[in-house]
């Protein structure tokens, strides 16, 4: 039954990039699907990119050990999502980008493109390579077999369909794989809280396991650090950012954010409760397998197999979504191809290289949560200052030389605090505003 529904699931994911290759033939249509997609398409599209290997197998794993305070991993990025939807998608959607580093280019100049894109690039592998590994986990749980074997079909079918359609393909599967995470999700929770006893199974947990917002495991500043940490590339994301492109219009990217953030809420804390419930059920299991052995123990039959396939679709997705945008970052920011065979024929040979590069990532280092937490490290430390004042750069002063010291010294200190072993996050934002705002003051200094 497993093994069926997955084989299903997965052709079907390719059947859509089959059926979308022909209208994907255009730059616009390809990176950008036309600019005409809706609210609930977006929105769609947005739950299912963010509800990845972190946000669901690694959420689930938190709260086994940490308690109910883990739904902050995705709590975090709602918050960062309301300040997105309050600020900046708007004024995302009305810049007419394809990519956030062409949108950091409009706002200071071409010299910080490649440099900005070059971080996402490299960075965003380790978001690829994070879901592939989960992918391969999910799929030899759910019927057999050996997990890197797994973990390259898994590959094979984002990338498939990624090239073959583009962003109407990604959107178009993201909004399916939104539906079918979602139901998969009800499910397990409905089926692991009556197995588990409901309320009776929670009395049963170590005391401050179902304590909220804070306990010991998660005190008040490493939650405040986590949050700005995490938080901060909800707001201005590129794989986010590439969704707001593809909206019909600016009202509809903002609604687009306040809906998905609408979903996301409730949902963070059904996946820390299975965490909770499976520590009751299941207590000698590894953490990070808390979710695939409740759908083992709680869902018979199509329902079990449906609870896999969410899963599974969560990581596709997000691999999807993560690879076409730093694809595309990767052919039109860092090499520079602006012509419209360039564009094409250079994102699907960017895609491939990338999903490649991710897998052998995925095969030599499996850890979900530790490869994101590098990426975000060096995205949110080194571009998340620049890139949120850049929309108010005129009125602050600010210039090109500045972002280019901001980016390197908060990204260096993020990356030297993780060296260490030691949360510098807020440190190094508040050192990347320092260096923002000192250097565009000696670039006007010497104009």
């Amino acid at each position: 039954m497993n093994s069926a529904f997955v084989a299903v699931y997965l052709l079907a994911m390719i059947g859509i990039g089959v059926y979308n290759a022909r209208r994907a033939r255009t730059r616009e249509t390809f990176l950008v699907a036309g600019r005409q997609s809706g609210v609930v398409l977006v929105a769609g599209s947005l739950v299912a990119t963010i509800l990845a290997g972190s946000t669901t197998i690694g959420l689930a794993g938190m709260a086994f050990t940490k308690g109910l305070v883990a739904a902050w991993w995705l709590l975090a990025g709602v918050v960062g999502l309301i300040f997105l939807a309050l600020f900046f998608a708007e004024r995302i959607r009305a810049s007419g980008e394809y990519t956030l580093t062409g949108l950091l280019a409009a706002q200071y100049g071409p010299a910080v493109r490649r440099p900005a894109a070059v971080v996402i690039a490299v960075g965003w592998v380790g978001i690829i390579a994070a879901q592939v590994v989960a992918a391969g986990k999910v799929l030899a749980a759910a019927t057999g077999g050996s997990a890197p074997v797994w973990m390259a079909v898994a590959t094979a079918v984002f990338l498939t369909y990624t090239l073959l359609g583009g962003q109407l393909s990604v959107l178009q599967t993201d909004l399916w794989q939104a539906v079918l995470i979602l139901a998969g999700l009800a499910a397990l929770l409905a089926a692991a809280w009556g197995r588990a006893g409901g309320f009776a199974a929670l009395a049963q947990l170590p005391p401050g396991a179902t304590r909220f917002p804070v306990n010991a495991e998660l005190p008040a500043w490493p939650l405040v650090s986590m949050v700005v940490a995490v938080g901060l590339p909800y707001t201005i994301g590129p794989d986010l950012a590439s969704r707001l492109f593809c909206a019909r219009d600016e009202r509809t990217a903002r609604r687009a954010v306040w809906l998905s953030a609408a979903v996301l809420a409730p949902t963070a804390f059904a996946i820390a409760t299975m965490g909770l419930l499976a520590r009751v059920l299941l207590p000698d299991i590894e953490p990070g397998q808390a979710l695939p052995a409740l759908v083992g123990l709680c869902l018979p039959g199509w329902l079990g197999a449906l609870a896999y396939a969410a899963i599974l679709a969560a990581l596709i997705s997000t691999g999807g979504t993560c690879l076409l945008t730093s694809a595309t970052i990767l052919a039109v920011d860092v090499l520079g191809w602006r012509e419209e065979h360039e564009v094409l024929r250079g994102t699907r040979t960017a895609a491939a290289s990338i999903a490649l590069i991710a897998l052998a990532a995925a095969w030599s280092k499996p850890d979900i949560i530790q490869s994101l937490l590098w990426a975000y490290m060096a995205y949110t430390c080194g571009l998340g200052v620049p890139l949120v004042a850049g929309f108010f750069r005129e009125r602050l002063g600010l210039t090109a030389r500045g972002a280019l010291a901001a980016m390197a010294a908060g990204g260096g200190l993020g990356l030297a605090g993780k060296l260490c072993g030691r949360d510098l996050a807020l440190p190094a934002l508040a050192l990347a505003a320092a260096f923002l705002w000192l250097g565009s003051r000696c670039g006007r200094r010497e104009r």
